[in-house]
């Protein structure tokens, strides 16, 4: 064997045995993120849809109670006018929701039986309070992301707790809440 052999044979020795540069490996790209729009939750427009959930009912006295419940919000042809369906346990109440002055907030609820309830849109919440038998309610509806929450409030008339009205501070009357329902209703 010539020097010549030898030395290519080193050489290919040393080619062989020599560490190998390590592949670089880039760690994939993760696609940006299309920002998703934001949930529409302008007043009618955005709260458009069947709403559905469980209604939580408590009453004063008695076990709590869970139903189902939706609210079925469409426009009509009518300009300025929607429907505002209420259905509990499968039961429709087909109300109508009238625009009054939608730029000072002011709306009303038809329950298309002689019965009208004036509602005042603050922000995100609709609200409207009224009184039947003896029986004062507030409810309230609120916007809050992708959810419609709702609140009902019900007090007696008939039993307030008085308070004050001695040396010169005014009777105070309050009443007791003896309905409260609540739901969380999504599209």
């Amino acid at each position: 064997m010539t020097s010549k052999h030898l030395a290519l044979l080193l050489g290919a020795a040393f080619a062989c045995s020599s560490p190998q540069k390590a592949a670089v490996v880039e760690p994939p790209v993760a696609p940006r993120a299309v920002p998703k729009p934001a949930e529409d939750t302008s007043f009618p427009g955005g709260w458009i849809g069947a709403w559905r959930g469980p209604l939580q009912i408590e009453i004063a006295g008695k076990p709590p109670q869970t139903m189902a419940m939706e609210l079925h919000i469409t426009p009509l042809e009518a300009p300025g006018r929607w429907t505002f369906r209420l259905v509990y346990n499968g039961e429709p109440r087909d109300y109508v929701l009238i625009a009054v002055d939608a730029s000072k907030g002011l709306y009303q609820v038809d329950e298309q039986n002689s019965i009208v309830v004036d509602a005042k849109l603050a922000g995100d919440t609709l609200l409207s309070q009224f009184s039947v038998q003896d029986n004062f309610v507030q409810a309230r509806y609120h916007r809050v992301g992708a959810a419609l929450e709702l609140e009902i409030l019900m007090v007696s008339w008939k039993t307030p707790n008085k308070t004050g009205g001695a040396n010169g501070v005014p009777e105070v009357q309050s009443f007791p809440i003896r309905v409260v329902q609540r739901a969380t209703l999504t599209r």
